[in-house]
């Protein structure tokens, strides 16, 4: 070893340098220390996603080895992300879409490559990852309304869970959306093959007095990720327009323009109005629940602009803008929350040009009107249609070959009749399941794997009518859950529907128990799958080899499949402890066994036949050399595969026997040296020099520790100050000395003894100090066996 007696990075006494002579290369050392972290990120991610903000070390989904698809949350700036990197992304937008409201619109995604959403490693990945979403408008927004969805699923696979408007600082002011699901596969069918998205779309109401100026107001959504139970990863939203650091875990807040100065004209000018209002009629709306205002307006608001509103409390008109045709018209108004007598008070608004909140719009002047609900006019209760989803199943169970059952019913529970078409989707747990029967006509169901989408043709349904939908599952390969779950739910957008009656009744659920091998309900008689397997076994036919170097092994070959086998078979048999003077096999025939390579030996069988249950053993017999240094020899095997047969891993074993060595083993001697300096005074260093025997027998004839210091600059000797061995067992030179022998008998360094004595030296300026050891000769020999140096 080098140490700089001078120099300021010399090592401290408390941080000893240590230099031994067995090592690994640092090559190996640096390979395992990458796989060994890759396999414990692997492991660490499944049970949770630590937290980013509530956790300093966020965490990433990555697979050890391969291109594994990997969800990363550690490293959320990666700007050429590895093939097979999963990566997050939500952005917020949003602007003033009247004098009334403002939108916003969220959208939610994972960005990779095709191929790594079909993977099932990250399908399996989404479904365990919970997602939370909360957006908290700003002061003096309300929402009206939050929808949500995309390629998303609740905590069971089934359709996305609602929004839920509550408030934390103003009435109404936050959305959230609990406990629900990213899924892998596109759910919707309007994505890009690399990205599956969830958006979320807000309206809400602008409370005039809050905005007495034109103001800018920000916000931002969050995403909460976690898993396990941790305490979530947060990732919030992006303004999409303003400049983006690549971080998905920082995010710009999205800021909008709220102007309402053009929201309350003057009137118009002394003898001139910008167009007339004429007092209208006030009607039920068809099928009642609520009243109806036909407004003339005259010709010269033809093809502009109307909009009402109105002061009276818990009146609401609906819509608030109507485009009035060429030459004027009669334009209808719903009024909602009124009774008989009722004073309204209308605020009419024309809007010479208008299109859209992106655009802008411009206001002539207002008109105020007041109109009376009349007193004697009694509307009947709104009817509507109301589709009611409900989900059976059709048998108590099923098996992974097929025969999962299910009545899907859509039934009109409404006061009004449907007519339109019925599109439901379809979601089932596990996913990728197969349609393996129906769908029954007129229903159409597309893809033939779930998730799905089955469409009815336009029908009409009278309060109390129903249609069934009927599905038969085979639940997806490799499912280990006991039961098969199906989802459906009404899908307004896709049946070209508004939300109309109740939307607790439009998703049904139902679940099938799967029938395996070895349940002990007497009524589940799966079919028997067809199933090619053998096992190979090893074994140790006695626990210790024979005192003359002979070990005996035994290969088991077990078919563990269903159907019986009639074929070759070829074993390799193997010692990676160290190859054996000779091995040979039996019985012989029918297995014929020779050299394969280096430690290698190859059996084959001609020809065997193996009933499901039966097995055949082949005994090894290795004869060890005389030179074999191990106090175990161990034996491994592998069979190869067989046509049909898919799990591999059950083909291969190993054994291990305990060894004797005649001459009770062989020591095994190391030495290190480990030194402490100090600059007080005169430039001295403290050195241990330690050796121990990891071996399993003493070492014959004394042990010799030769130490001695140099200068790098010059090679000129540095004399060793002090000697302080730790017994008496230990003899060693005179000092002060260039040079130091220090020798103890070999017998007192039995197997786990470690021995050491201490030196003092002392030099000006950077020298070099090593020990070298050695021991021997036996009486009656003269070989001096060399242990390395320090």
């Amino acid at each position: 070893m080098t140490i700089s007696a001078l120099s300021p990075l010399a090592p401290s006494s408390s941080k000893p340098t240590v230099m031994e002579t067995i090592m690994k290369p640092l090559s190996y050392a640096r390979r395992g220390a990458r796989r060994l972290m890759a396999a414990g990120i692997a492991v660490a991610m499944l049970p949770a996603l630590p937290a980013f903000a509530e956790d300093p070390i966020p965490a990433k989904i990555v697979e050890a080895a391969g291109p594994e698809p990997r969800l990363e949350l550690d490293n959320p700036r990666v700007v050429n992300p590895e093939p097979g990197r999963i990566v997050p992304f939500f952005t917020k937008k949003g602007g003033q879409r009247s004098c009334d409201y403002v939108f916003y619109t969220l959208t939610f995604g994972l960005r990779g490559n095709a191929q790594a959403f079909a993977n099932p490693v990250l399908a399996n990945a989404l479904k365990n990852t919970r997602l939370d979403f909360k957006d908290q408008l700003p002061h003096g927004l309300q929402i009206v309304s939050a929808h949500v969805s995309g390629d998303g699923t609740d905590a069971a696979g089934g359709a996305l869970p609602g929004a839920v408007i509550s408030t934390s600082a103003d009435p109404n002011d936050t959305a959230t959306v609990s406990d629900f699901r990213i899924s892998a596969s596109d759910l919707d069918g309007m994505g890009a093959a690399n990205e599956r998205t969830i958006t979320f779309q807000i309206v809400a109401k602008i409370d005039h007095a809050a905005f007495p100026a034109p103001a800018m107001v920000d916000n931002q959504g969050t995403i909460k990720v976690s898993m396990g139970g941790g305490p979530g990863t947060i990732i919030p939203s992006q303004d999409p327009g303003k400049p983006d650091d690549g971080d998905f875990l920082t995010g710009e807040k999205t800021s909008i323009r709220i102007d309402l100065t053009k929201c309350n004209p003057p009137p118009p000018p002394p003898g001139k109005e910008c167009f007339k209002v004429e007092r209208g009629t006030v009607d039920c709306v068809p099928g009642g629940g609520a009243f109806i205002y036909h407004m003339p307006v005259g010709p010269e608001m033809g093809g502009k602009w109307v909009q009402v509103s109105t002061t009276t409390p818990g009146i609401t008109i609906i819509p608030d803008t109507q485009l009035v045709p060429a030459g004027g018209g009669v334009l209808n108004w719903k009024i909602v929350g009124a009774s008989p007598g009722d004073v309204i008070h209308l605020i009419v608004t024309g809007i010479e040009t208008y299109a859209g909140p992106e655009e802008g719009w411009g206001l002539c002047c207002t008109q105020t009107i007041d109109i009376v609900i009349p007193r004697d006019l009694r509307c009947p209760p709104d009817k509507e249609p109301d589709l009611k989803v409900e989900k059976r199943a059709d048998v108590t169970r099923c098996t992974m070959a097929g025969g999962c059952d299910f009545t899907i019913r859509v039934s009109n529970v409404g006061g009004a009749p449907y007519h339109g078409k019925i599109v439901l989707d379809e979601v089932t747990l596990p996913a990728g399941s197969v349609l393996d029967s129906g769908p029954n006509p007129p229903w159409v169901c597309a893809p033939g794997v779930t998730p799905m989408t089955c469409t009815h043709p336009v029908t009409t349904l009278n309060p109390g009518a129903f249609v069934d939908l009927k599905l038969g599952f085979k639940p997806a390969p490799g499912w280990q859950g006991r039961v098969l779950r199906n989802c459906a739910i009404y899908d307004y957008q896709a049946s070209g529907k508004p939300l109309f009656g109740s939307q607790q009744n439009d998703r049904g659920c139902a679940s099938i128990p799967i029938c395996r091998r070895g349940d002990r309900d007497p009524e589940c008689r799966p079919p028997v799958e067809k199933k090619v397997d053998l096992i190979l076994k090893k074994r140790a036919r006695i626990p210790v080899c024979t005192a003359d170097g002979i070990c005996y092994f035994v290969i088991d070959l077990i078919n563990n499949g269903s159907v019986p086998y009639n074929g070759p078979l070829t074993v390799i048999d193997s010692y990676p402890g160290g190859a054996p003077a000779s091995s040979t096999f039996g019985p012989s025939p029918p297995w014929s066994c020779g050299p394969n390579g280096p430690g290698q030996f190859r059996c084959d069988n001609p020809g065997i036949v193996l009933m499901p249950g039966a097995s055949t053993s082949i005994v090894v017999k290795a004869v060890m050399p005389a030179n074999y240094q191990s106090d175990s020899v161990e034996n491994c095997a592998a069979v190869k595969a067989i046509p049909g047969e898919v799990d591999l891993t059950n083909n291969k074993a190993c054994a291990k026997e305990r060894f004797r060595h005649p001459n009770g083993g062989k020591p095994g001697l190391r030495i290190t040296k480990v030194c402490n300096g100090s600059l007080a005074g005169a430039a001295v260093v403290s050195c241990r020099i330690t050796v121990s025997n990891a071996g399993t027998a003493a070492p014959t004839g004394p042990v010799r520790v030769n130490d001695a210091a140099t200068l790098v600059a010059s090679g000129a000797p540095v004399q060793i100050q002090t000697v302080t061995p730790d017994g008496a067992e230990w003899a060693c030179g005179p000092v002060p000395a260039n040079t130091l022998s220090c020798q103890i008998p070999g017998a007192v360094m039995t197997p786990g003894t470690s021995r050491h004595f201490d030196v003092t030296v002392s030099a000006n300026g950077e020298f070099e100090n090593c020990a070298r050891g050695s021991y021997g000769p036996a009486p009656g020999d003269d070989i001096v066996y060399p242990i390395g140096q320090a």
